[in-house]
């Protein structure tokens, strides 16, 4: 199957600009179109990267973990080898669907000037042998910092 790629950010509505007062005439409808990556994590892979790259002043809204092999320790998502300033720690078992919180909401709310990898890491790195697969929910170009 073929596959399209646009350059971002995607809108999508009837009305560009508002020109007047009656909804659904004359009153904007434009909003932005959700886009999501997705990677796999593997526990004993503590630091390394998800291959996830999000573009610069995009707003995430959800991250979520979809386990398949049990984690060990907690995972945790961050933006280098070192940090863990994305999402705070939570426990992934297999079968199951786990939703991230945000460790820092001003990183959600804008990723800053420049695009972000997401890393993943474990408390119990190295050790075990949970995997998981990734996926970041996010708008392009939002720009609210």
């Amino acid at each position: 199957m073929g596959r399209t790629t646009f350059s971002g950010p995607i809108s999508a509505g009837t009305i560009l600009k508002t020109v007047g007062t009656t909804i659904g005439t004359d009153v904007t409808n434009v909003g932005d179109v959700m886009m999501s990556q997705s990677g796999l994590i593997i526990e004993n892979g503590d630091g390394a990267t998800t291959g996830i790259v999000i573009p610069a002043h995009s707003q995430i809204t959800n991250i979520y973990g979809y386990g398949t092999v049990l984690f060990e320790g907690d995972c945790a998502l961050g933006t280098s080898l070192l940090a863990t300033n994305i999402a705070d720690a939570v426990g992934v078992t297999a079968n199951t669907q786990r939703r991230f919180d945000p460790q820092s909401c001003a990183i959600w709310q804008d990723v800053g000037s420049t695009d972000i990898e997401i890393f993943h890491f474990s408390d119990n790195a190295g050790i075990g042998a949970g995997r998981a697969a990734i996926v970041v929910e996010y708008m392009q170009k939002r720009n609210l910092l």
